[in-house]
């Protein structure tokens, strides 16, 4: 490829003369500041867009010009097609007839410029040889420089003056196998012989010819071949199976236009391939290892590499198609064979059950390779662990009341959620048979290994615990990929009961005036508990309203009265007083201090006290007053009052309706 672009860089000024290849060969817009603004995984109809910047935008964008250069010249010459081939032949030769000086990108450049020469800045990195003020070799100026190639692109006017590019023509013929027909395996050799030369007139085509097939499996070009004194002779194992013709395809020079061969027909049958499969699990660092047995929903990589003789890593044909997975002779599922002749099931497998799994991998095959089936791999998936907890619904109840007893049955599988049965007993003596089982899963993260695991639960209501501490356990026990676990026990106190009546008789009154209604209880078996009541036993009362039990307490069966009392509209005085208190009143209260006197001027200042004592007092005055301020009294209304009533941990609750008119 040097060589090719060291020719095809002639007749540009600024190219140095140093027999390699001189990069940049043209300029675009990388820097983020004015990037590319970009749609990606349907962001734009979320409102946003990405924007990129250095090679990533530039080269797509070199890529989408080309792309234009490829479709227009379809048009123009539909023999050619749109393959162009090395693009710098055409630009340089492009470059060569521009005016630099009228291509100025720092100012406006003609109007048919294809390349806007960048004629100021530099591209010197610190710590480069001349780096600094005189730094040289990576400054931009006119014509080709290292720093900016030939300058930034007019895409329109590269697309309509590709054409005029004009090339000598020239005759590629291709001969196989000695002009003998080719009827062989994939992957042996077959010599080659390519020569290349003018349509007319004299001179040696240079640069490199490439054999293109019109298969399917590999209808772009390879087996890239240089010429030398116009001709190409190697030998390939690179021609795909199937049958088709093969031609040869010479890229072109400086001088000499591209130009395809006639076509040969070959025959190509697949060679033997060997499918390797790879079963596959994580260590603790999150590695992928090889395994041969694991707790059931652990996940599992399946894995499978496709070889054959001929596959090196220069090839330019891989095996193509697909591989079936199977497990015990059934399919898990198919995938697709990469660019790198492998398959896998990238997802991992989170279900296969518990026992013995004989794992195989069968590559379809293709026209170059043949089909093939792995030896069978061993996989002994054992049963997962279990963890079953339990909750109940009160942890006192009374007796003949429903208790709801939820068992979960926990795992650290990824698999599916254990199924089989529940058994909850109580002191080791089943009382339930065995409810189903709903799935439920707990959270997890797959990029660090917690997946999301797999769980059950199952409840069970019962009515029948008797009378004291019951120890309740739930056991589950156990299916083909989940191994048995009981739960600890969990004391359920089942206590004498008592009831309430359902609702009692409603209470109506005036505002300020009291209303009563009875509430009754009944203990049931062995109840002898005692019932407290307090004013707080009532809740949703009105404001003002109160209410009291007569009697407070109730021991066993028995019944008391319910009052409840309001508070009528009123007013309330408010007092306030004078700031001075009357004359007699201050004066009783201050306090006369004997002062001696030892000489006429403290006996002048008793009499001064004194006098502005007196003064004082008779300033004097003020006195006290009041005002009453309404009370509504307890709001007219209707209200739903609820009696609460306890008595050894067990509460049960009635209500009536107040109307207070």
């Amino acid at each position: 490829m040097s060589t090719l672009n060291r020719r095809g860089k002639k007749g540009v000024a600024g190219i140095p003369n140093d027999g390699a290849r001189d990069l940049p060969d043209v300029s675009l817009t990388a820097a983020i500041h004015d990037g590319y603004v970009v749609c990606f995984a349907g962001s734009c109809a979320q409102g946003f867009a990405f924007v990129i910047g250095g090679t990533s935008a530039s080269a797509p964008a070199f890529a989408g010009m080309m792309a234009l250069v490829d479709q227009k010249m379809a048009q123009i010459n539909p023999t050619q097609g749109a393959r162009q081939g090395q693009a710098n032949f055409v630009l340089y030769k492009l470059a060569a007839i521009e005016t630099f000086s009228q291509c100025n990108a720092s100012s406006k450049p003609a109007t048919n410029c294809v390349f806007n020469d960048v004629m100021s800045g530099n591209n010197c990195v610190p710590g480069a040889p001349g780096y600094g003020p005189s730094c040289t070799t990576y400054a931009a100026k006119t014509g080709f420089d290292l720093a900016t190639g030939l300058g930034s692109v007019n895409a329109a006017n590269l697309v309509n003056n590709w054409n005029t590019v004009t090339f000598r023509p020239t005759l590629t013929t291709l001969t196989l196998n000695g002009g003998n027909p080719v009827n062989m395996v994939h992957g042996q050799s077959v010599p080659v012989q390519v020569t290349v030369a003018p349509s007319s007139g004299t001179g040696t085509p240079t640069g490199e010819v490439s054999l293109v097939t019109n298969s399917s499996i590999n209808p772009a070009g390879f087996a890239f071949l240089t010429l030398s004194g116009g001709s190409a002779t190697s030998n390939t194992n690179e021609l795909p199976g199937g049958s088709y013709n093969v031609t040869a395809h010479y890229a072109g020079d400086n001088t000499f236009a591209p130009s395809d061969s006639a076509g040969m027909a070959v025959t190509v049958t697949a060679e033997p391939s060997t499918a390797l499969l790879s079963v596959l699990g994580f260590d603790s660092t999150g590695r992928p290892i090889p395994v041969s047995s694991s707790p059931y929903g652990r996940p599992i990589y399946l894995r499978a590499d496709i070889s054959a003789q001929s596959l090196t890593s220069s090839s330019h044909v891989f095996p193509t198609g697909s591989v079936t997975f199977n497990d015990n002779g059934g399919s898990i599922e198919t995938d697709g064979v990469n660019a790198g002749g492998n398959s896998e099931v990238a997802r991992g497998l989170f279900t296969l059950p518990a026992g013995t799994n004989l794992i195989t991998a069968v590559y379809s095959g293709d026209p170059s390779f043949a089909p093939s089936t792995s030896t069978t791999s061993t996989l002994t998936v054992t049963q997962a662990a279990t963890a079953t907890g339990l909750k109940a619904s009160a942890t006192t109840v009374g007796l003949g009341s429903n208790v709801d007893l939820t068992a979960t049955i926990n795992t650290t599988s990824a698999g599916s959620p254990p199924t089989s049965n529940v058994t909850f007993t109580s002191g080791g003596t089943p009382i339930a048979a065995a409810p189903a089982l709903v799935s439920i899963y707990g959270a997890g993260n797959l990029q660090t290994g917690q997946f999301v695991t797999a769980q059950s639960s199952a409840t069970f209501s019962t009515s029948q615990l008797a009378l004291g501490q019951n120890a309740i356990a739930a056991q589950y026990g156990g299916d083909i990929n989940y191994l048995a676990s009981t739960s600890p026990a969990i004391v359920v106190n089942v206590v004498p009961d008592f009831s309430l009546p359902a609702t009692l008789s409603p209470v109506t009154m005036a505002a300020g005036q009291s209303g009563t209604t009875t509430l009754t209880i009944t203990g049931k078996t062995a109840y002898n508990g005692t019932i407290n009541f307090t004013a707080g036993s009532c809740s949703g009362l009105p404001s003002l309203a109160t209410c009291s039990f007569s009697p407070a307490s109730v021991k066993g069966s028995g019944k008391t009265t319910i009052t409840v009392s309001t508070t009528a509209p009123h007013s309330t005085a408010l007092q306030h007083f004078g700031i001075w208190a009357s004359g007699g009143g201050l004066f009783a209260g201050m306090v006369l201090l004997r002062v001696p006197v030892h000489s006429k001027r403290r006996r002048l200042f008793g009499l001064l006290t004194i006098a502005c004592l007196a003064t004082f007092v008779g300033c004097g005055g003020g006195g006290g007053g009041g005002s009453r301020q309404p009370i509504p009294g307890t709001p007219p209304g209707t209200y739903n009052i609820t009696v609460t009533a306890t008595s050894s941990g067990l509460s049960h609750t009635t209500s009536f309706t107040l109307t207070v008119q």
